[in-house]
Parts: structure tokens; C-alpha cells; sequence
């Protein structure tokens, strides 16, 4: 009877030590996954491959400074499973774009385009070249593009007050928030219509 529980309890630790060396060698060749939530590091030559989970925006900049939002949604399929560098290729910065994606998955697209904004196309503000008065595009403080320039009003002919305002608006945006305001409703017409009733009146413009 003891010789029978021997060979049983035998029996039962080789079976315990077989087990636990199938146990050691497993967990050597294949360590146990990590539980959920576990950070892994990304390698730092990851490459930005555009799939369903992504988000593209697209925008247009224009001269002054405003921001146009003209999509915004899912990535189209035809960019699935490109890369940064090839939607890169798609929209050159020759072209004025400009591709942003780090904020992800957010991917924008961003154009620079040689305009005003529809709110600002039709501003109009005052400003000199070659001693002269004359008109430009857009809102004060951008002189991108000029209109024309009214050859018979040289800066001598004006008001010292307009004078300087002129003068200040050639740096306009070193001016105070104060003073800005101020140049603003001095130089700056919504219009045409209201730029040339000022023009009409320009002696009593100080």
C-alpha cells in the first residue's frame, strides 16, 4: 500500500515538473502580450500612411490674414494608404500649399492664394507711393495691391493730419489697438462708393 502511494505521489511531481519546464520554456520563447491600455513608444522613422481613421481639412489663407474652411470630413479613398510625401506631390508648395499633420489623425491642407477674402475684396484704404496719394485693394495695413495712384495729390497738397496718418499707417501694425482704430476710420473705405466721396472731399480730411 505505501509503495503504490509513493509511486502516485511520484508520479504526480513528475507531472508538476514537466508542466512547469512547458511553462518556462514558452514564456521564454513568446513572453505573455501586455494587458489593454499599455503604451508602446513609436519609432521615430513612423511614416504618416492615410487611411480611413483620418481627418483632412482643407483651407485657404488669403492676403489678409483670414481663413477659409472649404472641406473638412473624411479622408476621400483615393488618399487611402498614401503617404505624407506623396499627398505632398499632389499639392506642391509651389503651388502655395502648405500640409500640416501634427495634430493627428488631422490632416490640413493649407493654400496661401493671392487675394482678399470676400469680406475684404472690396475694402479700399489709402496709402502713398512716390510722394503721391494713392488707392490700394484690401483692408489698411495690407499693401499688396494697388489700384492706382492719383497723380495730381502730392503730399504737400494735404492736410498735416492726413500727412501723418499716412506716414503711420506705413507701419501700421506697430501702432497701438488705439491708434489703429483711429487710421482705420481715416484711410480705410468699405468701398469704392465711400473712398471716392472721401476723395471728393480731401481738403477737409484730417
Amino acid at each position: 500500500m505505501l509503495n503504490r502511494l509513493l509511486k502516485i505521489m511520484a508520479g504526480g511531481l513528475l507531472l508538476f515538473l514537466i508542466a512547469a519546464g512547458f511553462y518556462l520554456g514558452i514564456s521564454t520563447i513568446a513572453p505573455p502580450k501586455e494587458g489593454p491600455g499599455t503604451l508602446f513608444p513609436v519609432s521615430t522613422n513612423e511614416k504618416t500612411v492615410l487611411n480611413a481613421d483620418n481627418i483632412l481639412r482643407k483651407e485657404k489663407t488669403y492676403l489678409c490674414g483670414d481663413t477659409e474652411v472649404i472641406y473638412q470630413g473624411m479622408v476621400p479613398e483615393s488618399m487611402w494608404g498614401k503617404e505624407i510625401s506623396e499627398i505632398a506631390n499632389e499639392y506642391p508648395a509651389e503651388q502655395g500649399w502648405v500640409i500640416d499633420n501634427t495634430n493627428k489623425p488631422l490632416i490640413i491642407l493649407k493654400r496661401q492664394v493671392e487675394d482678399f477674402c470676400p469680406e475684404h475684396v472690396n475694402f479700399r484704404h489709402l496709402g502713398t507711393v512716390n510722394n503721391k496719394l494713392c488707392v490700394y485693394e484690401g483692408p489698411l495695413g495690407y499693401d499688396q495691391k494697388l489700384l492706382r495712384v492719383e497723380e495730381t495729390l502730392t503730399l504737400d497738397k494735404l492736410n498735416p493730419g492726413l500727412r501723418e496718418a499716412l506716414h503711420q499707417s506705413k507701419v501700421f501694425f506697430e501702432q497701438s489697438i488705439k491708434k489703429q482704430e483711429q487710421l482705420r476710420k481715416q484711410l480705410e473705405f468699405k468701398n469704392e462708393q465711400s473712398l471716392n466721396a472721401a476723395l471728393e472731399n480731401i481738403d477737409e480730411m484730417d
